[in-house]
């Protein structure tokens, strides 16, 4: 007979869900917490259910997210803060959800804990669950230690500064890259507020964080990046803590990049590996594009973590070309990463019309050879066959380009057209889709002057014209933006963006209805960000919350890149099981 587990809230205002067996076997305890109304006239972060406004009941479910499945749920009343759930067996791919309903049945707030597997040989196991409003942007909470009244207390995650200290300075460059010199005293005051860096998840649902900066306030950037510090860091976010660690924060310093830089790749490869490529480094009178070429290796020892790609011949691999703002995608049918266009060494209008190919169990790298034509900041995806990449948009010297090609091999060939040019948008390939064949671009920039468009389209390798219209638009067009799929409902959730050089701060959900529909996606208004995030990133953790990181907004009238982390709650629920 299957051994099984109880589960009770025992007291939300407690802040603590728990479950153990009558046997005696192992128990799952769960911290509840929320960002929202505070009993206090205000809002921020609660101990236990925040005091949204017309709650009556709670939620309680035990889903398999993965399968799309829900395997009991419970429900209690929530002025009584207590309540169970019956009893419910062991497994695999777990996650408990909490919806907060009011009297119409809508849910008005939710929260969940990670995936998690849960067996009779494990031990007592501990969660944290941070329920904040539907459609509603909040900050990542972390729990520190007060230092003037030794308190601990909820505040919003922040990169991880313990390994800067200040020191005496009389010039910048007497500072680290992450540094300005300033004050009286004059000492090094470092800043990890970032764009332009890459975010990847790992297999136990933490998350990295590569490189990135502070760029140049008042600086055009939509045709080379310019940047006041970058970062040479990695650092790591545990949503089961809310805490963000530099991996380098160890005695040797090490795990860290042996150059700063932005607007580089971050590629996974399995197994918890990613190769991190070129992008942007400092130079005095601006940025240069680089040939960098890492390894991420999250499976290695502390200071072992980030190392040299060495090719077959033991010498440090290196990209042929330097290259910054270009396209990267994993090919796993020959094991191989692709390094694709960019801008070069010589500028702005040095837009590369190669692609390069790291042979990941080599780390020799192949070519550089010839794309169909030059193209800058345009994106690339790996589509279902394991085989094609589809290289799509981007620009050249001259503009915005509608372009798309496919490469296959070392071969590059053209494509249908994109029914608009586009630069700086996102592209995501349509999971619903057969086989994944089908991909979305969405927004974007169309020129140089900043101008953006708000709509989508949808095209398929192999099937002719790409398919949209007048009512295949956002409500706000934006460049730059951020774009998710949620993994039960596949709808795209778009966040954030910049449209004529104004901050776009809308967040938009593109609803999936059907593939053959005349307008496969419905767009709906979903909540506003809680702050200027403009070139964030943004991934989906398995909790089912959106996770925001970094971007470019005003803190304390001054613009600069953000050193802090918010949780967008797109509410993406797993289907109630059948009566």
């Amino acid at each position: 007979m299957m051994r099984t587990m109880h589960w009770m809230i025992v007291g939300l205002l407690a802040a603590s869900l728990g479950c153990g067996g009558d046997e005696g076997g192992p128990s799952l305890r769960i911290d509840v917490f929320g960002y929202g109304p505070d009993f206090q006239g205000g809002t921020g972060f609660v101990s236990g259910l925040p005091g949204f406004e017309g709650q009556e009941t709670v939620n309680v479910s035990l889903v398999q997210p993965l399968d799309r499945r829900t395997l009991k749920r419970g429900s209690f009343v929530a002025s009584s803060q207590t309540g169970k759930v019956p009893e419910l067996s062991f497994g695999q791919n777990l996650r408990l959800d909490l919806e907060v309903l009011n009297g119409a049945g809508e849910v008005i707030a939710s929260g969940s804990t990670p995936r998690f597997d849960y067996t009779p040989e494990e031990g007592d196991k501990t969660f944290r669950i941070q329920v904040l409003g539907a459609d509603s942007v909040s900050p990542v909470g972390s729990v520190v230690l007060d230092s003037s009244t030794q308190e601990r207390r909820f505040t919003q995650s922040r990169f991880d500064y313990r390994a800067m200290p200040e020191s005496s300075c009389t010039s910048d460059d007497q500072c680290g890259p992450s540094a300005t010199c300033s004050g009286t005293p004059q000492t090094c005051k470092t800043w990890l507020g970032r764009a332009g860096h890459a975010m990847a998840q790992l297999s136990d649902g933490r998350v990295i964080v590569a490189g990135g900066g502070d760029p140049t306030p008042g600086a055009a950037t939509l045709t080379l990046p310019k940047y006041r510090t970058m970062t040479v860091d990695l650092q790591i976010f545990d949503p089961a803590t809310g805490y963000f660690t530099e991996a380098g924060f160890d005695s040797a310093g090490n795990d860290r990049f042996d150059q700063p830089f932005v607007h580089g790749t971050m590629t996974a490869i399995g197994d918890d590996k990613f190769v991190v490529a070129g992008g942007f480094t400092k130079q005095e009178d601006g940025v240069m594009a680089t040939d960098g070429l890492y390894l991420v290796d999250m499976n290695q020892p502390e200071g072992s973590r980030i190392s040299a790609i060495r090719g077959s011949d033991g010498q440090p691999s290196r990209l042929k070309v330097a290259r910054g703002w270009h396209a990267a995608a994993y090919r796993p049918s020959d094991n191989a990463v692709l390094f694709i266009g960019g801008l070069g060494v010589l500028g702005e209008d040095d837009v590369l019309p190669t692609f390069e190919i790291l042979e990941v169990s080599t780390g020799d790298i192949l070519g550089p050879f010839n794309l169909d034509e030059a193209r800058a900041e345009a994106t690339a995806l790996t589509m279902g066959d394991g085989t094609s990449i589809w290289v799509l948009g981007g620009r050249n010297a001259e503009g915005a380009m509608a372009s798309t090609e496919v490469i296959a091999g070392t071969e590059s060939s053209p494509e249908a057209d994109m029914r608009e040019a586009r630069f700086g948008h996102s592209a995501i390939r349509i999971s619903t889709s057969p086989n994944a064949s089908l991909a979305m671009v969405i927004g974007g920039y169309t020129d140089f002057e900043g101008a953006a468009t708000g709509g989508f389209e949808i095209g398929g390798i192999g099937r002719g014209a790409f398919q949209g219209g007048n009512d295949w638009t956002l409500s706000d067009a934006r460049g730059r933006l951020m774009a998710v799929e949620l993994p039960v409902s596949r709808d795209i959730v778009v966040l954030g963006g910049k449209n004529a050089g104004q901050n776009v701060d809308s967040v938009e959900r593109l609803e999936f209805t059907d593939l053959t529909q005349a307008l496969p996606y419905q767009a709906r208004a979903a909540g506003v960000l809680d702050e200027h995030r403009y070139q964030g990133t943004a991934l989906v953790l398995s909790s089912g919350k959106v996770l925001l990181v970094g971007g470019v907004g005003s803190i304390q009238g001054s613009i600069a890149a953000r050193d802090s982390a918010s949780f967008y709650n797109a509410h993406d629920p797993v289907p109630a099981p059948a009566n």
